[in-house]
């Protein structure tokens, strides 16, 4: 037996109680045996002198092991001794049959103090007295340590919960987005995420990686809120940018005479919806995520990039969604490489946020399968909002390479079969592929002519 440095002074028929863990669940026929060592490991305990459990039982009679918890009583004195602990199989009942086992070095005595393990007063009355423990101890003896005395202890963004993660103790639960011993520590720590919270009370957040921009809505919402998005664009952008993307129809290819575009309304303030680069997700059964790149031209609902020639845009995602918050995440270049896609960054950009209608006050007659399809996020104001955000400065752009595009062309040595490194001609490439799309744009009928974001 190695030294521990932990003693445990019991006195003499005074009755403790015992608990202990279990690193399995007990299946049937298992059982927990308890005996007391002295310091050479011979074993003391005795049919003639047991350890008593409560109700006359001795620790040879034990029987559950789903117990974990017993009071005992020392008949005897044993200084500098083990107490151990063993779940056994009951048909057995051999020392070799030992599945679990735990320990812990005790000193037995008549005269031991009652200092309640140094973690309170010992207050005496008369024949019998009480412990007083100290704050985070419990226990008739303050023998045991807790995270929590109560809710209170774990914050406004916990739960004390007893006997959840060991027996006899007590533990902080913590809601989405905190954890710690007790809740204190917050998730979206200032040291690595930047963050804003909105009028309605919902948060961003968002650090840069690399070349792209990491955005998280963390957004507080009902069972009723079917979907929440984020959407942006320059805030010098000008009213002209409504003219993307036109479709030159059939009749207009014959030079047939159309009513066309009023300079009065292209020279019209943007509406918050026009010409926006989005993003919107939705999650079911708690982590079931779907998420989509979307451009709105105007006030109509918005269109996957696919649609308008672009291309998914986001490298990553993913979304939970826990009580009355949702999570939504996605990562995407900072800088923008089509029409359908805006920066996001330098500088201060226009940013709208939204989500779906919570229908306070609809006929649950209408309620149906389709609630969970996207609709309009409806007139109330604490469903949507926009503000001017800057996510990146241009001292951080200054660092980071334009355009920022990465392709794998390389073989298994790193290189590209003509022998050249990759990585030499980036900026080539994604000149190239920039051409590429303005002509397939071209050819396609679609442009925007009044807007040069790049």
């Amino acid at each position: 037996m190695f030294n521990l440095g932990q003693l445990t002074s019991f006195q003499v028929g005074r009755n403790y109680n015992i608990s202990w863990h279990l690193a399995k669940t007990p299946q049937r026929q298992e059982n927990v045996k308890i005996r007391l060592l002295d310091y050479r490991g011979n074993e003391l305990e005795s049919e003639r002198m047991p350890l008593f459990l409560g109700h006359g039982v001795t620790a040879r009679q034990m029987t559950s092991a789903v117990q974990q918890s017993v009071e005992i009583s020392f008949p005897f004195e044993c200084r500098n001794c083990t107490l151990l602990i063993e779940k056994i199989r009951a048909q057995t009942n051999t020392d070799n049959s030992s599945l679990e086992r735990s320990c812990a070095e005790v000193d037995i005595s008549d005269t031991a103090p009652m200092n309640c393990f140094g973690n309170g007063i010992w207050e005496d009355k008369g024949s019998s007295g009480i412990c007083q423990c100290s704050h985070g101890f419990s226990g008739q003896y303050c023998q045991y340590k807790d995270d929590c005395a109560d809710d209170l202890e774990c914050g406004p963004n916990g739960k004390c919960v007893a006997n959840a993660i060991r027996q006899d103790h007590k533990s902080c639960f913590c809601q989405f987005g905190f954890f710690g011993t007790n809740c204190e520590r917050n998730c979206y720590s200032s040291k690595t995420l930047n963050t804003e919270e909105t009028d309605e009370g919902d948060r961003l957040h968002w650090r840069l990686v690399g070349n792209q921009l990491e955005i998280i809505l963390d957004f507080w919402t009902t069972h009723l809120h079917k979907w929440i998005g984020l959407g942006w664009r320059p805030l010098q952008i000008p009213p002209s940018c409504r003219l993307f993307p036109q479709m030159i129809s059939s009749l207009e290819q014959k030079n047939v005479q159309t009513s066309g575009f009023s300079r009065e309304w292209l020279e019209q303030p943007l509406h918050p919806m026009e010409c926006v680069d989005m993003i919107m997700g939705s999650i079911r059964e708690g982590n079931l995520l779907h998420i989509e790149d979307l451009y709105s031209r105007d006030m109509s609902s918005p269109l996957r990039d696919s649609l308008l020639d672009g291309e998914e845009s986001l490298s990553a995602a993913y979304g939970l969604q826990t009580g009355n918050r949702t999570l939504l995440m996605f990562r995407r270049l900072i800088s923008e490489i089509e029409p359908t896609d805006h920066p996001l960054g330098p500088g201060k950009i226009f940013l709208l946020y939204a989500k779906g209608e919570s229908k306070i006050g609809r006929d649950e007659k209408l309620k149906s399968e389709n609630d969970y399809q996207w609709k309009y996020h409806g007139s109330e104001s604490t469903n949507r909002g926009h503000i001017e955000i800057e996510f990146v400065n241009q001292s951080q752009m200054n660092q980071i390479r334009v355009p920022l595009i990465h392709f794998d062309h390389s073989t298994e040595s790193g290189h590209n079969s003509d022998g050249k490194d990759p990585t030499k001609n980036e900026d080539d490439i994604a000149h190239q592929l920039k051409e590429k799309r303005t002509s397939k744009m071209k050819m396609n009928k679609i442009h925007h002519p009044h807007y040069h974001p790049h």
